[in-house]
């Protein structure tokens, strides 16, 4: 798991845009999800279910839980992407397999807060600080187009 913080407004949410656009290739799926700063475990499940298509048997969290995260270990290779996170997601109680035993599911999250990363137990915690002017293209001269 990857997550990317920084102050509001610095991309952190184009350049995940842009990382999932670039890493199609490496992954059967790719979905970009806006948690926001109410995380509804239920409209996470139903919004993570209808963008891959599938149905969840269940009518409680816990059971859809259950089956969200059989049909994303099924899915093949995916990379998951969870905007604007503001507090620690369960991905157990959400159904996102993740961990050790589920090598095949990537999560990349982005938020404001470092902390985040930290409680989420990120691998990579990367800081996008705020670029201005053409100070950007000095430091990244390169564009995604190029690799």
């Amino acid at each position: 798991m990857i997550g990317l913080y920084g102050m509001g407004g610095c991309g952190k949410t184009t350049l995940a845009k842009q990382g999932g656009k670039a890493t199609k290739n490496l992954f059967n799926r790719v979905v970009f999800f806006v948690i926001s700063s109410s995380a509804n475990v239920s409209r996470i499940q139903d919004s993570l279910s209808c963008e891959l298509g599938v149905t969840l048997e269940g009518h409680d969290n816990q059971a859809k839980a259950k089956s969200l995260s059989s049909k994303l270990d099924n899915a093949g290779n995916i990379l998951i992407i969870l905007d604007d996170v503001w507090e620690k997601l369960d991905f157990e109680n959400i159904g996102i397999p993740f961990g050790s035993n589920f090598k095949r599911c990537k999560v990349l999250i982005t938020t404001r807060h470092e902390t985040i990363c930290a409680l989420m137990d990120c691998q990579w915690s990367v800081n996008l600080h705020l670029l201005n002017g053409r100070r950007g293209m000095e430091i990244f001269p390169i564009s995604c187009q190029d690799y």
